[in-house]
């Protein structure tokens, strides 16, 4: 099994941190967990990138199953890499797009 190598790139990091320090100040360690969770996807998308949706032209997107935030990223099938845009809040308007 091919498994692809994640980049995060600089704005996901951010929005990482955003989520972990929102959670963490609703509940002792509930941030940490977000970030487990995320870590969690991460794992599946490397080993299957292909298994979840294209979003936005070449974008693909993966929600994640306990909070409401969907992880978009590219995947470049030549380098085996995955690069992670942004881990979007899907209660938020996506600005950025």
């Amino acid at each position: 099994m091919i498994v692809y190598t994640v980049y995060i790139t600089p704005p996901a990091i951010d929005d990482i941190d955003d989520g972990v320090n929102y959670y963490n100040k609703k509940s002792e360690y509930l941030g940490f967990k977000f970030a487990d969770e995320i870590d969690v996807a991460f794992k599946s998308i490397s080993k299957n990138p292909f298994a979840f949706g294209v979003r936005y032209r070449d974008v693909r997107g993966k929600l994640l199953k306990k909070f409401p935030y969907l992880i978009l990223y590219r995947v470049n099938d030549e380098m085996i890499t995955i690069e992670v845009l942004r881990i979007f809040n899907t209660y938020q308007n996506p600005y950025w797009l």
